[in-house]
């Protein structure tokens, strides 16, 4: 009889199961980016190598000790993460060091002090020639040079060509506590600077039996994944829940993805059970804009059971776009399940049912802005959102005042809390973080507050966007993810989902800022004057709101989080310290009415603001 999930706290203990009653069962394939064909590891291989590495890390590491895990996506950082595990000591999840992200793993590395760090030997034979070209190009102050020598001074092992004359053996003495530390994953750092998040094993264990209800996991199913399995999801759901349900997964690397997101609906239709694989909603969009129509009889969607959309808000926009265009390869509307977590859960705190799609609702744009949810019919001065389906069992939610701290009703938008069981509460080496200013107790409950906004309707949570983006402007309240989406679809040359929409202060008055990025081939093909009008007569169009100044910029210029989000934060400091790779750029100057004729009317709200007239609209 095969085991469940739930006969095992630990991971390895279900892995061990696995390999002893089915040993050559395939548990990984990885679809190569260059090779034709996949990487692949059964339950056997994968217990082999792991015990192995393990046996290693025994010899030179304690109970406890930490290992920062830097490992391009595949196979080896799966026999590594388990390899850790079987050791007891901690993997810490990271990214091999690239001049991109090389601040983001200085900041771990500092935060997390680890005894070790394992990679491959790719990684570790480009280490030299990397760390010559960063201290000319970029270190020159005296604690980054610091922080850097640390790094590099750490013992770094490639596990891929070690060569061990053992293998690990569990001890009779050997005693786990479901409460001790599995893993440390930092956050994506959309907001502010990454945080470690601690994750026990029981947090693994019961976010993977979350994760295998919420999406009826079984031996029919088969879980694709391209994203990052250092986070969230990709972790939980591409490699954790893997195991603890035993089923078969296919990994791909997210670079394998973004160069040709073809790659991931073209696996999906290789695979004939049920097919379980979602990501973010760019990830979505990205398939509409480039996935060629002539592309469309290679596919075969009729298997994707589960297309599970989360890590931003989700826009029903693009799951109309994402189902206009591939109807016709077999996907269905109601395979899409809406999502919402965040990374001290490691996984969901709100799913949608199966086979249900998606709801989506009409709300008064005006209204939201005063924190009040009311379905008005859609156009004119409406938004539409999608709900994040309905909150998990073992959590429960609290909506409250941002201002006052009092407890919402249904209907109401404030910032989103969270208490649950199975939460992991403590942020590694951050005492600030794990303060009573990150929770508040009700009725005797720790809700800790997660700095999300949205409200409940219909036992459903509606996701509006995160606290400190807000856009405050004049006393009203707007969301950035609204500015920026009517921006990117305002015009073809602009590239979709690379928009970042702040404030920044200047003479002690909030002003907006509207940065986009212009697609290569447009660059020199359009006249870059009338896209920035165009851009600035969008916003106001859509949101009634002036930019100071829009800025058009390079493509892959605007910075992004690992899960590929936005991060206006950073995007905000490049502004103002004019590093920013601007193409064009075009201040508004308030002071002088300008007179712009509008032909898409349509667009005009039914009520129309003193001051503005239709077919000639006067900015004062």
């Amino acid at each position: 009889m095969e085991t469940t999930a739930k006969d095992y706290i630990f991971l390895t203990d279900k892995l061990d199961s696995l390999i002893t009653s089915r040993p050559n069962f395939v548990a990984f394939r990885f679809l190569h980016e260059i090779k034709e064909g996949y990487v692949s590891l059964t339950y056997k291989e994968l217990g082999r190598k792991a015990k192995t590495l393990a046996f290693v890390l025994k010899e030179k590491t304690a109970s406890g000790d930490k290992a920062l895990l830097l490992y391009p996506s595949g196979v080896d950082f799966i026999i590594a993460f388990f390899a850790c595990l079987y050791a007891d000591i901690i993997p810490v999840l990271a990214y091999p060091p690239d001049s991109e992200n090389i601040d983001r793993l200085i900041t771990i590395a500092d935060d997390c002090n680890p005894d070790l760090v394992l990679c491959t030997n790719s990684v570790l034979s480009t280490l030299d020639d990397f760390e010559s070209k960063t201290r000319i190009q970029d270190f020159t102050e005296m604690e980054r040079k610091r922080k850097l020598k640390a790094l590099y001074d750490l013992p770094w092992v490639p596990s891929d060509v070690i060569k061990a004359n053992g293998v690990f053996r569990k001890r009779k003495e050997d005693f786990y506590n479901s409460n001790q530390i599995a893993l440390i994953q930092y956050s994506s750092g959309t907001i502010s600077f990454s945080k470690g998040v601690e994750v026990t094993h029981r947090n693994l264990y019961l976010n993977s039996l979350q994760f295998i209800k919420a999406f009826d996991l079984n031996s029919e199913t088969h879980l694709v994944s391209w994203l990052h399995p250092y986070h969230d999801i990709g972790l939980i759901g591409g490699i954790i829940a893997s195991v603890f349900s035993g089923i078969q997964t296919t990994l791909m690397a997210p670079s394998t993805f973004v160069k040709k997101p073809f790659n991931w609906l073209k696996e999906i239709s290789n695979i004939k059970g049920k097919v379980v694989s979602g990501g973010p909603n760019y990830a979505f969009e990205m398939c509409c804009h480039k996935i060629k129509d002539e592309q469309l009889s290679e596919l075969d969607l009729r298997h994707w059971k589960v297309a599970f959309n989360g890590g931003e808000p989700v826009k029903q926009e693009t799951l109309e776009r994402f189902i206009n265009k591939f109807v016709v390869c077999g996907f269905s509307p109601k395979a899409f399940v809406p999502v919402y977590g965040i990374t001290e859960a490691t996984s969901f705190i709100s799913v949608g049912s199966l086979g249900k799609g998606v709801t989506a609702c009409s709300f008064s744009k005006t209204l939201l802005r005063n924190n009040i949810a009311v379905e008005t019919p859609s156009g004119g001065d409406s938004v539409k959102l999608t709900g994040s389906g309905n909150i998990q069992n073992n959590y429960q939610i609290m909506i409250i005042d941002t201002k006052s701290g009092q407890k919402l009703e249904d209907g109401s938008v404030g910032e989103i809390l969270i208490a649950d069981s199975c939460f992991a509460l403590n942020y590694y080496n951050n005492i600030e973080f794990t303060s009573e200013s990150f929770y508040i107790i009700y009725n005797g409950i720790k809700f800790f507050k997660t700095g999300d906004l949205g409200f409940v309707k219909n036992d459903e949570l509606f996701i509006t966007g995160r606290l400190k983006d807000l856009i405050v402007l004049n006393g009203a309240f707007y969301y950035p993810h609204h500015i920026e989406y009517s921006v990117s679809n305002s015009h073809p040359a602009l590239r979709k989902g690379c928009c970042a929409a702040f404030t920044v202060t200047m003479e002690n008055k909030e002003l907006l800022i509207v940065v986009q990025e212009i697609s290569r081939d447009a660059v020199n093909k359009v006249n870059l004057e009338e896209l920035l009008e165009k851009i600035r007569t969008e916003v106001f169009i859509t949101n009634g709101i002036e930019p100071h100044m829009v800025c058009l910029t390079f493509p892959s210029s605007i910075p992004k989080t690992i899960n590929g989000k936005i991060q206006r934060g950073v995007t905000k400091v490049q502004f103002l310290q004019n590093t920013l790779k601007v193409v064009a750029s075009r201040q508004s100057v308030l002071s002088q009415p300008k007179e712009i004729n509008y032909s898409a009317i349509k667009y005009l709200p039914t009520n129309l603001p003193e001051g503005i007239s239709r077919g000639v609209v006067t900015i004062r």
